[in-house]
């Protein structure tokens, strides 16, 4: 309850509050059907970052309608993985993870893509949704597993691993 984050969200304006998406009710109320964080890894599952995705898909449908990828065109596998966490451990402990793709996902072009699994990694995707609007989108990586649920919104999406806004990429985009 006194994570850094609610404390923030408690000092910010109501009106700024208002719009902050913090959706962690949401993930806890999703472990029910399936984990929505890896145990060995400090990142949200690829279901996780689905739920994450619906709040933030339902918080910019206020601004303009977005179609949601709905649960039933999920493909799920099954794979085992060792977290960022896990390989810290000296039994580095190995646990089952589930893949999700959907149907959207074979719509999606990625252009370009840095190879920079870092800080200042760029990639930028097109889908057949001229009429979708462009985006960029700074991100952590958190949103790594979000981005096969975002980017079919988008008729362009430029992604980039960034913790600043890039005004100069903005204005390019524009």
């Amino acid at each position: 309850p006194e994570r850094p984050i609610v404390r923030v969200l408690r000092g910010l304006d109501p009106s700024i509050a208002g719009n902050f998406i913090y959706p962690a009710e949401e993930l806890e109320r999703a472990r029910s059907s399936e984990e929505t964080y890896y145990r060995t890894d400090v990142h949200w599952t690829k279901y996780g970052a689905y739920i994450g995705y619906c709040a933030l898909a339902n918080a910019l449908g206020r601004i303009r309608a977005i179609d949601v990828i709905q649960e039933k065109s999920f493909r799920k596998s099954t794979y085992r993985m060792i977290g960022d966490l896990g390989i810290r451990i000296d039994s580095e402990p190995v646990e089952q993870a589930v893949a999700i793709t959907h149907e959207h996902e074979d719509k999606i072009l990625k252009l370009y893509g840095n190879r920079a699994y870092r800080a200042g990694q760029v990639e930028i995707y097109e889908t057949e949704n001229q009429a979708g609007p462009r985006g960029i989108l700074f991100r952590d990586s958190n949103a790594t597993a979000m981005l096969s649920f975002l980017t079919p919104y988008f008729s362009r999406l430029v992604v980039v691993a960034s913790a600043e806004v890039r005004y100069d990429l903005v204005r390019c985009e524009r």
